[in-house]
């Protein structure tokens, strides 16, 4: 009996959902649920801790949770998860361009944190079809593997800029060294196409 062989393309969303979920869900939502307990049904909630004091007011509850949550790990986050930004600028075009929209009360690195993941699921759906088909899984068509080997490209144009066209004083003060390592991991997520396609022309032509 033939084992079902597991697809990159669920996998990885399957992966990156739960990541979410454990790293970024569920330590929110505990911070919520204390917040509520510390203000007995009052509009504020008042922490003091020997490092930071404050009356955080209901209505910014969730939002001081996800930043608790991703406070310390928010760059890596949205950097493995850099694909999120294009729904991000589509939405902003029509809100808040040149600035990226967020909700009033959160901070912008927090926000993209929590949303890039989500936002990203259809880009590891993608980045997986490139793996099944780089292993031999799964036969794509041409035109999915042009658009993954442009993705590719994009990928490899926009790494090359930002290392080699600013500075590494330019990226320290801007503080984006974090961008340049999320593009340069989707170059080499999306070059999966190209080397997939390579390996499906030589088997047509051996075949």
């Amino acid at each position: 009996m033939k084992v079902p062989r597991a697809s990159f393309s669920v996998l990885l969303p399957l992966f990156e959902l739960a990541t979410w979920i454990i790293l970024i869900a569920v330590p929110a939502t505990l911070v919520f649920l204390n917040l509520n307990q510390i203000a007995h049904g009052s509009p504020t909630a008042h922490i003091d801790s020997e490092n930071f004091s404050a009356n955080i007011p209901r209505q910014q509850f969730w939002s001081f949770a996800f930043s608790s949550a991703t406070n310390s790990r928010a760059h890596a986050i949205t950097a493995i998860n850099i694909p999120g930004i294009i729904p991000a600028i589509l939405f902003s075009l029509s809100t808040s361009l040149p600035q990226s929209w967020h909700p009033a009360g959160w901070v912008l690195d927090t926000w993209r944190a929590v949303v890039f993941p989500l936002s990203c699921l259809p880009a590891w759906w993608f980045a997986g079809l490139g793996f099944d088909s780089l292993l031999g899984w799964r036969r794509l068509h041409w035109g999915t593997l042009l658009s993954g080997s442009i993705f590719f490209l994009l990928f490899v144009v926009l790494f090359l800029g930002f290392r080699f066209g600013l500075s590494a004083s330019e990226r320290a003060e801007g503080d984006s060294e974090w961008i340049l390592w999320g593009i340069g991991l989707w170059a080499l997520l999306f070059a999966t196409f190209p080397c997939a396609w390579l390996r499906q022309s030589r088997s047509r032509v051996a075949g």
